[in-house]
């Protein structure tokens, strides 16, 4: 599932990261839904108490979602065991939402520029999921360090380490993923040694924006 970001649609989140275009190649079913227009005509999705329903709409977006898991496993040969959510800002903030509520449904996550709940106790997933955070320093949407509604991606991250019962903390080095940036400037930090072999990771990109201009 690849969730769009607030005031995004779908096709704009597909057309930004290139999902689609990789089905054929990397051989897994694309699922690019689209969120509920608020009064201002911009979609959103209902995903933590922050972001993104400011008008109190109040959708079920969760039920939404997971009706079409649904679909998508009548129609298709999915494997219950690999279904994952990546989500760019507001989509980021509904893939957490949705780990935290149905982990018996949602395998892993990425979220990209979003954040899961301030409240630790908002996010009581019934099993580990793993959780890919990537971030950028300079983000100035959804601030790297969070603020009094969100919390920061290493604050969510550790989250998801504790959520997971991940044992240690390990420094993958650094990679390059935004073309922008003329250096190898992502670091990645790798929670391990998790229940069921999940893991809980944070990329930092250094320098990265609300948008990374991602490689390839």
């Amino acid at each position: 599932f690849l969730l769009h970001g607030f005031t995004a649609t779908g096709a704009i989140q597909n057309s930004y990261l290139g999902f689609s275009r990789k089905v054929d190649s990397r051989g897994f079913i694309l699922v690019v839904p689209d969120g509920t227009a608020n009064p201002q005509g911009a979609q959103f999705w209902n995903g933590t108490d922050y972001c993104c329903d400011f008008y109190g709409q109040n959708p079920d977006d969760a039920g939404y979602l997971l009706s079409l898991i649904d679909e998508a496993k009548s129609r298709f040969n999915v494997n219950a065991g690999k279904v994952y959510m990546t989500g760019q800002s507001n989509g980021g903030f509904m893939s957490h939402r949705l780990a935290c509520d149905h982990a018996d449904v949602i395998t892993g996550i990425m979220s990209l520029a979003g954040a899961t709940f301030k409240d630790p106790e908002r996010c009581q997933n019934s099993e580990p999921v793993a959780m890919l955070q990537v971030h950028g320093t300079e983000d100035e949407t959804i601030r790297y360090n969070g603020d009094a509604r969100y919390p920061s991606a290493e604050e969510t991250t550790a989250q998801w380490r504790a959520n997971n019962a991940c044992g240690s903390v390990k420094e993958m080095g650094a990679i390059a993923i935004e073309g922008a940036i003329s250096e190898t400037e992502t670091d990645v930090l790798s929670g391990n040694s998790c229940n069921n072999n999940m893991t809980a990771e944070l990329w930092t990109i250094k320098c990265g924006s609300h948008i990374p201009a991602f490689n390839g």
